[in-house]
């Protein structure tokens, strides 16, 4: 098993999604960061390009520095198992499923997203 914090936010970027004024406030973005052998790797889903960045040691309450800029946090232990479906919506939503080992298809947004990885704790 293995640490992870998903991270909820408004995209920063001048380039928004399309849909981002449908979307939820404060909910339309997420990313991911898992525990690798002593680090946190941030995984953040763009519509250019996935980056990956190295933000801290493992023992960095990384979640309590999100939270402390104001996004919403949930923290769960994952086992990163293999995702095997014949489809998976390609947005930032669909990649922190597949971090996470996510198989449920009917999460499409980051918000519905946020309420499923809550309702497990």
């Amino acid at each position: 098993m293995r640490r992870a914090v998903v991270v909820f936010k408004n995209t920063a970027s001048q380039r928004q999604h399309w849909l981002a004024p449908l979307l939820k406030d404060g909910f339309r973005h997420c990313g991911v960061a898992v525990e690798a052998e002593d680090y946190w790797v941030f995984v953040d889903p763009n519509p250019d390009c996935i980056r990956f960045r190295v933000p801290a040691l493992k023992n960095y309450d990384l979640a309590g520095y999100f939270r402390d800029q104001g996004f919403s946090t949930v923290e769960l232990e994952t086992t990163g198992a293999e995702v095997r479906v014949p489809l998976v919506v390609s947005n930032c939503v669909g990649v922190v499923k597949t971090v996470l080992g996510i198989r449920k298809f009917a999460i499409i947004t980051p918000y519905q997203l946020y309420k499923y990885l809550r309702s497990l704790k």
